[in-house]
């Protein structure tokens, strides 16, 4: 007997689990969208799951810097995964480094959740890159 595969995967709990599936969907492309009952499932190369709850105590939209956790998602294009952000509701921030030859930004989706998005920079080889440049977000943002 063969075991499933089981990705990495990160549960966001949303109101609206279909924008944020559009959402996760273009940025993490190549993926594929899943209903599963009032819930949500993105398959990329890890898996999205969002499930559909009420947060009455949090204020849609907002921009939430604080939070205890960051999910972060490794994309084969940053410049592709910025447009996609956009044009998929979602906003992109002003922070961004490079550590070790891996490109690092902080974007937020249409729910306010900040999320990481990173990727290997063409050319480096994996060198380490001098020089760490940390932005904060964007005032008024958490």
């Amino acid at each position: 007997m063969g075991a499933t595969q089981v990705s990495p995967g990160v549960v966001i709990f949303t109101p609206q689990p279909d924008v944020l599936a559009g959402f996760y969907a273009a940025v993490l492309a190549p993926s594929t969208i899943e209903t599963v009952g009032d819930d949500v499932l993105v398959r990329a190369v890890v898996e999205v799951y969002l499930h559909h709850a009420s947060l009455a105590s949090e204020t849609h939209g907002q921009v939430r810097s604080d939070a205890a956790v960051k999910p972060q998602f490794t994309v084969d294009n940053l410049e592709r995964a910025r447009t996609a952000v956009v044009a998929s509701g979602g906003m992109l921030t002003n922070r961004s480094f490079t550590w070790n030859a891996v490109a690092h930004l902080d974007v937020v989706d249409p729910d306010g959740n900040v999320v990481q998005l990173r990727c290997h920079e063409e050319g480096s080889a994996g060198a380490p890159t001098r020089g760490v440049v940390h932005r904060e977000l964007p005032h008024g943002s958490g």
